[in-house]
């Protein structure tokens, strides 16, 4: 297992899964921990999307080595804190982290056609100007992600590779 924002070893973890997958009842397993290696790495890493392909098709495999095992995955949509800390976010959110929740959250009104204020598009255009780019790129990057593997698991479910996905509400 890794640390605090350290992930795990997700090949150990895999072998581990693959190697009790013909003699379990049933499985639950986390995507944060078999995906990117533990919750607070979800929120930190830098996989490409092959290697979420990747880690995607291993739950895939998985049903060859128990066919009729129940499968039961749970998964995250990618938190985005209003506050400022990197205690549990990249180190940026110690100084960015409100204003990249406010960006988002004004960005959302925008796409979703609500009144937005020209106060509002004001402090937008703001927000653009001191939030450096290359952090608005990596916020934005690892969501996308954090999207495509979730639309990636459904698709799992729909294929009946996964018997029950759970995606709380944030």
């Amino acid at each position: 297992m890794g640390t605090k924002k350290e992930s795990a070893d997700i090949k150990k973890l895999w072998e581990y899964v693959n190697s009790n997958a013909p003699h379990v009842d049933g499985m639950v397993l986390s995507s944060e921990m078999l995906i990117y290696g533990g919750l607070l790495p979800s929120r930190l890493h830098h996989l490409s999307a092959e290697n979420g392909k990747n880690r995607l098709k291993k739950i895939r495999q998985l049903r060859g080595k128990a066919l009729q095992t129940p499968i039961y995955v749970s998964s995250l949509i990618m938190r985005t804190p209003k506050y400022d800390s990197a205690d549990e976010e990249p180190s940026y959110y110690a100084d960015y982290g409100s204003r990249i929740f406010r960006r988002a959250y004004l960005q959302d009104r925008q796409t979703r056609a609500e009144n937005v204020t020209l106060q509002e598009e004001k402090e937008l255009a703001e927000l653009e100007a001191e939030i450096p780019k290359s952090y608005i790129h990596d916020y934005e990057s690892r969501r996308s992600f954090n999207v495509n593997i979730n639309l990636q698991l459904l698709q799992l479910v729909e294929d009946g590779i996964i018997d029950f996905l759970s995606i709380p509400p944030g």
